[in-house]
């Protein structure tokens, strides 16, 4: 965080209670967004799960309301999953809604994460023990996201391998299959970017001591002030 950013938050946790000009507002408000969009998207094509995605989206837009950071991390993880997803479907035929999709998802996250840090920092400065941040639990934490930082490498390392293979079995079958290069690079770093971005993105929030030393130095900022 630069400073002005710091300032932003520092004002949104004097104004906390302000519900309607904070971040957790306008999380709400992205998340009645991509319901909206949701909706829509299923009017044109099927979604098996609707009512599961729309009730999903509204428990997590309550619980966010009330200031949980692991709501925030789910929907991050959720949408990361979701828009990446839809990146890869449009990404060959039409790269024009799939740059739009991508740019999107930037903007949404950024609202996503600048509310998890607010409530982040929160809990810091009121010391608050919840479970969240007990010993146990980020030790718990610090495992899970050690581990789901191994498992993206090996899963990287296992694309690289498949990615390789794929290629040199399309040198038998270019007679017959021109594109066969093309879409094995295609499809095989598609699903290298939406298996291992969301994988490396839960890894970091979950991660105990992210950013640790900057916000213990907003701390002492903000008392000093």
């Amino acid at each position: 965080m630069n400073k002005t950013q710091d300032l932003e938050i520092q004002k949104e946790l004097e104004n906390y209670n302000d519900f309607w000009n904070s971040s957790r507002a306008k999380a709400v408000g992205a998340i009645f967004f991509i319901l909206i969009t949701t909706l829509i998207g299923a009017f044109f094509n099927n979604h098996n799960y609707l009512w599961a995605d729309i009730t999903l989206l509204i428990v997590l837009a309550w619980f966010i309301y009330k200031g949980s950071k692991i709501a925030l991390i789910i929907i991050m993880f959720a949408y990361t999953l979701s828009s990446f997803s839809k990146i890869i479907n449009f990404l060959n035929e039409k790269p024009g809604i799939a740059a739009a999709v991508f740019l999107m998802w930037l903007y949404i996250m950024k609202i996503f994460f600048k509310a998890y840090k607010v409530e982040k920092l929160k809990d810091k400065l009121q010391n608050k023990k919840s479970l969240w941040n007990s010993l146990l639990m980020n030790k718990i934490r610090k495992f899970l996201s050690n581990l789901l930082l191994i498992l993206t490498i090996l899963f990287i390392s296992y694309s690289i391998e498949l990615l390789i293979n794929d290629y040199k079995k399309c040198q038998t079958r270019l007679i017959f299959y021109p594109d066969c290069k093309i879409e094995a690079i295609s499809n095989n770093l598609s699903t290298l970017f939406a298996v291992s971005i969301p994988l490396l993105v839960v890894s970091l929030l979950i991660h105990p001591k992210r950013n640790q030393n900057h916000q213990d130095s907003i701390k002492k900022e903000i008392k000093t002030i």
